[in-house]
């Protein structure tokens, strides 16, 4: 039960949510086509088996060997949602190093102009 609920709401609702905040955050195409996959494969996971059980007759009383063949396909695509998963982890996380020294220099910038115009103004002041 539990597998089921992580995987229908859970994991949708997470993929969702990664889909959102990478376009928010413009962190490119292919970063958010990645967000968009791990969401479509979690469709697959759950195509899986109403369409499986359609073909070939299988259900959770009765499963039939096609079934079964079938249903073997449904680790093979979570594996491939955690692969996704873990990229998109990697990339995100590439993308937020390469942005803090770009946030450090213009702190470091900042903070520079500010030190001069400060002490120039102490000095003009006769302090």
């Amino acid at each position: 039960m539990f597998h089921s609920l992580n995987g229908q709401y859970v994991l949708r609702g997470l993929a969702l949510l990664a889909i959102i905040l990478t376009a928010i955050a413009r962190a490119g195409k292919r970063t958010i086509w990645l967000a968009v996959g791990i969401f479509v494969m979690s469709l697959v996971q759950l195509l899986i088996f109403i369409v499986g059980g359609m073909l070939t007759g299988s259900s959770e009383e009765h499963v039939t060997p096609a079934g079964s063949w079938v249903a073997s396909i449904h680790p093979v695509t979570g594996m491939l949602i955690i692969f996704m998963s873990y990229r998109l982890f990697l990339r995100s996380r590439a993308l937020l190093r390469a942005a803090q020294p770009a946030v450090a220099r213009a702190a470091a910038g900042s903070t520079a102009q500010s030190k001069p115009g400060l002490h120039g103004r102490l000095a003009a002041a006769g302090a």
